[in-house]
């Protein structure tokens, strides 16, 4: 199957010393260039931290439907913020485009997420606003995410770096990447897998997250202790378990990234499986897990950095507008299309 490269990114936290994040900067970059993904080391994000994280997380997907539904994902791409029920998003409709049989394409067709997720971003955004509940629902809930995404876009902005210093591109290639991905476009999504019974488990359409590519920059993964993340191993084709470990976040590089970089950056396919009954139980127990995405705004162009083009010798990719794919995937994955 495979193993997942580990990278060590304490240079890029707290620290200005050139070689050390020169070295750190390799040895992400020779990381995540095999499969388009990394376990991170070194991120200063404590365990007690994200614990408290997950605890709030309960809190939340714990509350009746109809107090989660007061603050309610709209029926549209844009803005994606909110609470989505179970169900509602169908990642297999993205998952029909990697796929290799009519078979496999008719499964993820029909497929049924298993999940439910709240959506937020930077409280700044004027395009994108957040959906908050009242505060009656859930005290605290809005301060508290507010400074979480702070402090996971902190832990962002250090990985583009470290990413950008791999990429070998000229000063004015840096410095537009730097500008496009401000926090105001990152995106921070709160997921709850539901346990699955027996009863649930004759369902075949059921699922939690089919193999996909995402269509942000790249994706910073934290997860509690079930696990399911897996990543698609670029060689073999078989996948590879992204283990929760404490101290470990998971990256991966999604499409807009590889276009970026001209494909030196390769986005990654994963998924969240479904992951045998243990010999003690007879429910598969519920997963949360919290995916950063790395953004750019929706008026942004995507196309190969110059520098990269004029290295590898051609543009691997042509030039398309952020709110075009955004629409035409969110429209996919919501069952629109």
């Amino acid at each position: 199957m495979g193993i997942i490269p580990t990278a060590d990114i304490s240079a890029f936290i707290g620290c200005s010393d050139a070689e050390q994040r020169q070295a750190a900067a390799k040895a992400l970059t020779d990381a995540v260039r095999v499969h388009g993904c990394a376990a991170i080391t070194g991120h200063g994000i404590h365990e007690d931290a994200l614990q408290d994280a997950f605890a709030m997380m309960r809190r939340l997907f714990d509350l009746p439907v109809p107090e989660k539904m007061k603050a309610p994902h709209p029926d549209s791409a844009i803005p994606h913020r909110g609470y989505l029920a179970k169900t509602v998003e169908k990642s297999g409709k993205l998952g029909i485009v990697h796929s290799k049989s009519e078979s496999e394409k008719a499964f993820l067709d029909n497929a049924l997420d298993w999940k439910e997720t709240y959506d937020i971003g930077h409280e700044d955004n004027d395009t994108q606003k957040n959906r908050w509940l009242p505060d009656e629902v859930f005290p605290g809930f809005r301060p508290y995410m507010v400074q979480l995404f702070e402090r996971l876009s902190a832990v962002s902005l250090a990985i583009l770096e470290a990413l950008i210093l791999g990429m070998n591109l000229s000063t004015e290639d840096k410095n537009v990447l730097r500008q496009m991905h401000t926090p105001v476009e990152h995106q921070m999504r709160l997921a709850h897998y539901l346990p699955m019974s027996p009863e649930h488990r004759k369902d075949p359409n059921k699922i939690r997250l089919a193999p996909h590519k995402d269509f942000a920059s790249y994706t910073l993964l934290f997860q509690e202790s079930e696990s399911g993340l897996e990543f698609q191993n670029r060689e073999t084709g078989e996948y590879m378990a992204a283990t929760p470990t404490e101290g470990v976040l998971y990256l991966n590089i999604g499409d807009i990234f590889e276009w970026y970089s001209n494909g030196f950056y390769p986005s990654a396919m994963h998924r969240v499986a479904i992951p045998p009954v243990k010999a003690d139980q007879d429910t598969i127990p519920e997963r949360f897990s919290i995916p950063f995405f790395t953004n750019v705004g929706l008026d942004e162009l995507i196309y190969p950095m110059p520098s990269r083009v004029q290295a590898d010798g051609t543009a691997n990719y042509q030039s398309i507008k952020y709110s075009e794919l955004a629409e035409r995937l969110f429209s996919s994955v919501l069952g629109k299309a």
